[in-house]
C-alpha cells in the first residue's frame, strides 16, 4: 500500500498538491477513456458487465456512446455491490440516473424500494 505524507499545512503547498491530484486525476481519467475507445473498438464485447468500481464508467459511457451514434456492440449490466445496502456506489447512481444500464441488478430488497428500475436479484454470492 502506497503512503503519502502531507507536509505541515502552511498555506501554500497543501493547495499546490491538490491542484497536483487534480491534474493527475484528470489525465488518468483520459487516459483510461481513450484505452477503453481503444478496447471497445478492438474486442467489440456483446456485454459489459460490471459490479461497483469506477473504472468500468469510461467503457460504459463509449458504449452509451456508440448506441445513442447507432453503432450497438453492447449492452451493459450493471450489478451492484452485496456491499451497498441503503446507497448506490457513485459509478452505480450514474449508471442508474443517466439511463445508461441496459439492466440494472441490485442484491438487497431496500435499495430496490429506493432505485423501482433496478431489478432486485438476492444475493449472487
Amino acid at each position: 500500500m502506497m503512503r503519502r505524507e502531507l507536509p505541515h499545512d502552511d498555506g501554500e503547498t497543501t493547495p499546490l498538491l491538490h491542484l497536483l491530484e487534480d491534474v493527475t486525476s484528470v489525465w488518468t481519467t483520459i487516459v483510461a477513456i481513450v484505452h477503453a475507445l481503444w478496447l471497445m473498438i478492438r474486442i467489440r464485447p456483446q456485454v459489459i458487465l460490471c459490479n461497483g468500481p469506477g473504472t468500468c464508467i469510461p467503457l460504459c459511457v463509449i458504449a452509451f456512446l456508440f448506441k445513442v451514434l447507432g453503432i450497438r456492440w453492447s449492452s451493459i449490466f450493471y450489478v451492484e455491490s452485496v456491499a451497498r445496502v441503503k446507497k448506490l456506489f457513485l459509478s452505480g447512481l450514474l449508471l442508474y440516473n443517466l439511463r445508461m444500464a441496459d439492466q440494472f441488478f441490485v442484491q438487497w430488497p431496500q435499495l430496490q424500494k429506493n432505485y423501482p428500475r433496478a431489478h432486485y436479484v438476492g444475493c449472487l454470492m
